[in-house]
């Protein structure tokens, strides 16, 4: 391909150094200069104004214009075009100034030969295009950055907002209960969570009581867990049946979830009456229950499978009842706890948690809670959980005579 001839603006008052310049030029071996020759800063830009140039070649001391504030009018108008001074004065300090503040290079008039001049403008040209091509890279970046934190910023809000939403939805206060002292602990993995509590007073003296982990962390666990909760809070009232429910849930859910999502969840229904619970659980870890009298811990296993993944008519939904007796204490939670692993990835597991509890079942509900969070975290050697962590606890107590007769027993 043949090469383009470089187009040259020569700003120089001095005829005999204009044509020093010339001749070098029209002397060069690799390179063929047009050169275009002005004798005034002032002409300069005015014909930089219509006309595109490779190169200037620009002496300090003109008619118009001297020393550095030359230099500085030029680049303040056409900061992209390669510039080399051209001096008289032997001494280096003000040419290595001005090539600090912008300029590509700086030659002494008379010493310069055509070989040298040539290679000058060759290095001025392909430095300042290097030059050019960096600062648009550094643009891209700085413009990439300001739309990432842009960006970041927004979703930061819309998190909050979100989070402001689940808060609204989890309960504000655990409801005073006779006879039933309530514990829960809810520790998003993120600044929002798939898992989600409701403690719900119904009529008769019944407590219906809900623990929802659903698969997947932030924002698309979360509104996945803010719709089960809304369809719970629309069908406890009508349908206080655990397995009638979860049927309801599921057929709710069921080909509504994105692929590889779906909901575990534990519903019980709590007979203030006579301590007797009724429960459901699909796919949820075991429920622990702490028996005062055995001293035993009686597990509380799934009924049904995860909701969400089958249809009705491929699932059976099935309620189980416990019978509870003052001082019994119950933990639900859900497998951000099982799950919370060690340095070399080893679960605490149920095996764990269950040692834990057995250790420290004389603790009231509300501190075995918050030191079964501790021990869990503990276990893991590190700041914060991997996974959503959501519990909640019920201890039976006794305020009448009925209840310590039945302790007795």
């Amino acid at each position: 391909m043949e090469q383009q001839p470089i187009t040259v603006l020569l700003i120089e008052d001095n005829p005999g150094d204009a044509q020093l310049v010339r001749r070098s030029l029209k002397k060069a071996s690799m390179s063929q200069f047009i050169v275009t020759e002005v004798q005034r800063l002032s002409d300069a830009l005015d014909k930089l104004g219509f006309t595109s140039f490779d190169i200037v070649l620009l002496d300090l001391e003109l008619p118009d214009s001297f020393g550095a504030d030359t230099f500085r009018e030029m680049m303040h108008h056409y900061p992209d075009i390669p510039i080399i001074l051209l001096t008289g004065n032997e001494s280096n300090e003000l040419g290595i100034q001005l090539v600090n503040e912008g300029a590509q290079d700086y030659l002494i008039k008379g010493t310069v030969g055509p070989q040298l001049m040539e290679r000058a403008i060759q290095y001025a040209i392909q430095r300042k295009k290097i030059g050019s091509q960096l600062k648009h890279a550094m643009e891209i970046q700085r413009t990439a950055k300001e739309y990432v934190e842009r960006v970041n910023n927004q979703l930061m809000s819309e998190l909050q907002q979100a989070r402001a939403v689940q808060g609204a939805i989890l309960p504000k206060s655990l409801p005073t209960v006779p006879d039933l002292q309530l514990a829960a602990q809810f520790i998003p993995m993120e600044q929002i969570g798939g898992d989600l509590y409701d403690i719900v007073l119904l009529e008769d003296g019944k407590l219906a009581f809900l623990l929802v982990d659903v698969t997947g962390h932030g924002v698309a666990g979360a509104l996945l867990s803010f719709m089960v909760s809304g369809l719970f809070k629309n069908f406890v009232h009508a349908i206080p049946y655990p397995g009638f429910l979860c049927a309801k849930l599921n057929s709710a859910l069921y080909g509504s979830l994105p692929q590889s999502r779906y909901v575990s969840l534990f519903f019980g229904i709590y007979d203030t009456n006579n301590h007797k619970l009724t429960y459901a659980s699909a796919g949820h870890p075991d429920v622990y229950v702490l028996c005062a009298k055995s001293e035993k811990i009686i597990p509380l296993s799934s009924t049904t499978r995860m909701l969400g993944i089958f249809s009705n008519q491929e699932m059976e939904f099935v309620e189980a009842e416990y019978q509870l007796k003052v001082g019994d204490k119950m933990v639900l939670c859900t497998d951000g706890i099982l799950e919370a692993a060690d340095l070399q990835r080893k679960p605490l597991s149920d095996i764990g948690v269950k040692a834990f509890l057995d250790q420290n079942r004389k603790l009231p509900i509300d501190e075995l809670l918050n030191t079964l969070c501790q021990h869990a975290l503990q276990h893991t050697q590190k700041q914060t959980f991997e996974d959503d962590v959501t519990l909640v606890g019920f201890e039976v107590t006794a305020s009448s005579q009925s209840d310590s007769t039945e302790r007795d027993q």
